[in-house]
């Protein structure tokens, strides 16, 4: 009998003025992404991460002629538990590190500020083709804005948007056809 590795996963939470955010340390996926209410147009914390995409959110993949690499099933090791950021402090970083063999490792390093939504992401790796025979990786992101049909087979023919535009927060749920053309007229 094997442990299960999703078992042993550690979940690293982060704490910012402006949102909040859940990382695994099993495939170094994020699980949840919630802006806080920080203005009046945001009454509750709006999550951003579907849960059902959760564990493929993040996941890189490398496939070649010698064999397929994908993070998602990997437990990687991490520099830290939780990180809390304060109104006007400095930004903090969370690595992620998977050893693969002697001579190849695979890591990603996140920044994170306290006033910007914005997170600064780094992938490096070495020896990864020689593993796989492929030179090229391909990050995959399987989340969004959070459903908003009780019967997610909706999610297929409805987007729901959200726009800041200064203090004031803009939704609209519309078909994709209609997104687009609303997009093309700005």
């Amino acid at each position: 009998y094997a442990a299960d590795p999703a078992e042993d996963a550690e979940k690293i939470r982060i704490n910012t003025p402006l949102y909040t955010a859940v990382f695994s340390t099993r495939g170094a996926t994020i699980h949840s992404w919630g802006i806080k209410p920080t203005q009046p147009y945001l009454q509750e914390i709006e999550e951003l991460v579907r849960p059902r995409y959760a564990d493929r959110n993040l996941v890189v993949t490398m496939r070649g002629n010698w064999g397929l690499f994908r993070t998602e099933e990997k437990n990687f090791q991490v520099n830290k538990s939780e990180i809390d950021l304060r109104e006007g402090g400095q930004p903090d970083t969370l690595k992620f590190f998977l050893p693969l063999s002697e001579t190849a490792w695979y890591s990603e390093e996140y920044i994170f500020y306290p006033d910007k939504y914005a997170v600064s992401m780094s992938i490096r790796s070495q020896g990864l083709g020689n593993l796989t025979g492929a030179a090229t990786a391909m990050l995959s992101w399987g989340g969004g804005i959070a459903q908003t049909e009780i019967d997610s087979s909706q999610d297929d023919y409805y987007t729901r948007s959200l726009y800041l535009v200064g203090k004031k927060k803009e939704e609209f749920k519309t078909n994709g056809k209609e997104v687009d053309e609303r997009q093309d007229l700005g």
